[in-house]
């Protein structure tokens, strides 16, 4: 049985700071949360995590766009919604969480078992 590990985490990232401005943020890609996030071996998935600004267009490549904070995998993009999170019931998740936004404080929600 799978079941979904912070998806609140994946869903929103709040940060508290200033970010806006710079608009030197790498394009965020859609997520259609077929692929899950992370290297499953022995039994432990491991997750490496950032967050970073992103340049997010929801209405199209070509309509206006915004920077926001989003997660991504490490070496991956960002993408919205974040990295998709699924394990079995009794997997051991390691995360690392990388806060790579600009004088910001991350806080994080969600973390936790059901």
């Amino acid at each position: 049985m799978y079941r979904p590990l912070a998806l609140l985490l994946i869903a929103s990232v709040a940060a508290v700071g200033d970010w806006h401005g710079a608009r030197s943020a790498e394009r965020v890609v859609p997520n259609d949360n077929r692929e899950a996030a992370g290297d499953l071996r022995d039994g432990v998935l491991t997750l490496r995590l950032e967050a970073r600004l992103g340049d997010w267009h929801p209405n199209g490549d070509n309509a206006p766009g915004a920077e926001v904070p989003a997660f991504a995998e490490a070496g991956k993009p960002t993408q919205i919604p974040g990295p998709f999170i699924r394990v079995r019931a009794g997997t051991r998740v390691w995360a690392r969480v990388r806060n790579s936004l600009p004088n910001d404080t991350l806080i994080v929600h969600g973390l936790y078992t059901r």
